[in-house]
């Protein structure tokens, strides 16, 4: 009996590599959306360190001060700037997301057509195994009747081939 062989083998490596694709894609998805988040969080730890700087700006008399109110200035500017990237940086996240989750729904449906291919790979090996079994069973039946046809021959002749009377 011939091996196991797959109708739909070709259809299965194709969809198997879009499965491959599309999951690259989603950790691509996955990592651009971590990038933008690490960004936004070292936008944020800049911000709170400029809170820091403006307040000890305020609070140190020692400060030079024919400088005047000219460093509060530049950092408060620098504070409202920072908010405005980090509104950016948030813009940046939600289409991280989104990407995201569409990489993320095309991976599932990749998925489910190569499980659908893998359910009939299953079935179809099943089925095989079933006719394999009885392809053996026939076999071995053959086998004991071929020898039970030969032991009843050799029981009719005697030691020099002739049959006996």
């Amino acid at each position: 009996m011939k091996r196991f062989k797959f109708q739909f083998e070709t259809l299965e490596k194709v969809r198997k590599a879009r499965e491959n694709e599309s999951l690259r894609a989603l950790s691509e998805a996955q990592s651009r959306f971590q990038a933008e988040i690490s960004e936004k969080q070292k936008l944020s730890d800049e911000l709170d360190r400029s809170y820091s700087r403006r307040e000890s700006l305020a609070t140190d008399t020692s400060a030079a001060p024919s400088l005047g109110v000219l460093p509060l200035q530049l950092e408060d500017q620098f504070i409202e700037g920072q908010k405005q990237r980090i509104s950016r940086q948030e813009l940046a996240i939600l289409r991280a997301k989104k990407r995201v989750d569409q990489a993320m729904r095309a991976y599932l449906v990749a998925r489910r057509a190569s499980r659908m291919i893998e359910n009939l790979r299953e079935k179809a090996f099943a089925a095989f195994k079933i006719e394999y079994r009885k392809w053996e069973q026939k076999q071995a039946d053959d086998t004991s009747v071929m020898r039970a046809r030969l032991k009843d021959k050799s029981d009719e002749q005697d030691d020099f081939g002739r049959e006996s009377a």
